[in-house]
C-alpha cells in the first residue's frame, strides 16, 4: 500500500511539473515579438492568370489590437476599415472606408465597468442610422 502511495505521488508530481513546463512555454511564446502588420498576397498559376496579387493588409497597434484591415479584390483595394480601443483594450470606434478612402459608416461602442452597454451606427455623413443599448443581469 505504501509503495502505491509513493507511486501515486510522484506521478502526480511528474504530471504537475510536465503542465508547469508547458505553461511556461506558453507563456514566453507569447512573450515574443509583437507583429505590427501582415500583408497576405496570393499568387495564381495557369491560363489567364493575374499573377501576385495582395489579398489583404492587416495592422496592429502596440497592444497587439487589429488596428486597421485592408481587403483587396483583383489586386484593387475593396474595404478598409480602422478600429480604435481604450486604455483597457475596449473598441470604441470601427470606421469603415470605401476604396476611394470616403467614410461609409462608423460605429461607436460605450462601456461601463467593463462591459459594452451601448453601440451607436452612424451613415458617412454622421446621420444615426441605429443604436442599441446591452443590458446585464447578475448572480
Amino acid at each position: 500500500m505504501k509503495k502505491l502511495l509513493v507511486q501515486t505521488s510522484l506521478f502526480i508530481a511528474l504530471v504537475v511539473t510536465i503542465n508547469m513546463n508547458l505553461q511556461a512555454q506558453d507563456h514566453d511564446k507569447a512573450q515574443g515579438p509583437k507583429v505590427r502588420s501582415l500583408v497576405v498576397q496570393e499568387e495564381n498559376f495557369g491560363k489567364g492568370a493575374a499573377g501576385k496579387q495582395i489579398e489583404s493588409e492587416t495592422s496592429y497597434d502596440q497592444a497587439g489590437n487589429v488596428a486597421e484591415e485592408k481587403e483587396y479584390k483583383d489586386g484593387k483595394l475593396d474595404s478598409h476599415v480602422k478600429n480604435e480601443y481604450d486604455k483597457d483594450g475596449n473598441k470604441i470606434k470601427v470606421t469603415e472606408f470605401d476604396a476611394s478612402g470616403r467614410v461609409l459608416k462608423y460605429t461607436v461602442y460605450k462601456y461601463e465597468k467593463g462591459l459594452r452597454t451601448e453601440k451607436q451606427v452612424f451613415e458617412g455623413n454622421q446621420k444615426l442610422k441605429s443604436k442599441k443599448t446591452y443590458q446585464y443581469k447578475f448572480y
